[in-house]
């Protein structure tokens, strides 16, 4: 977990030995950066804390373990997706970019080529 780009600054404090939590806020931006399937059920569970005012240090910290390890997860599942290629020996390659920027512009996009153009690449 200490490799990732979004939790460094939280596990580089020592909570525990210092008696310091995490704040809310800190905890609320790497939500953002959770697996989607967590985000939902973490954000519910730091919204109870701050309703408690103050917020138990000891139950700050175990919910920013939680969401550490769920940032964690997401990022080792990014890392697993292979890299995009494009087979430059198919003629639609070259118009890769053009294509990439249409897709994005419309709901509803018909390409039409030849067998073995690479229209599904």
């Amino acid at each position: 977990m200490s490799g990732s780009k979004y939790h460094g600054e939280m596990e580089s404090k020592p909570h525990a030995d210092s008696g310091a939590a995490p704040s809310p806020r800190a905890l609320e931006c790497l939500l953002q950066h959770a697996l989607t399937h967590d985000a939902g059920k973490l954000r519910a569970r730091l919204r109870g804390l701050e309703r408690k005012h103050p917020a138990s240090p000891d139950a700050l910290r175990k919910l920013a373990r939680e969401v550490a390890a769920s940032v964690a997860q997401r990022e080792a599942r990014a890392a697993l997706v292979p890299p995009l290629t494009l087979d430059e020996a198919l003629p639609i390659t070259r118009r890769a970019d053009e294509i990439t920027r249409l897709i994005r512009e419309h709901p509803v996009l018909v390409i039409a080529g030849e067998t073995g153009s690479g229209k599904t690449t």
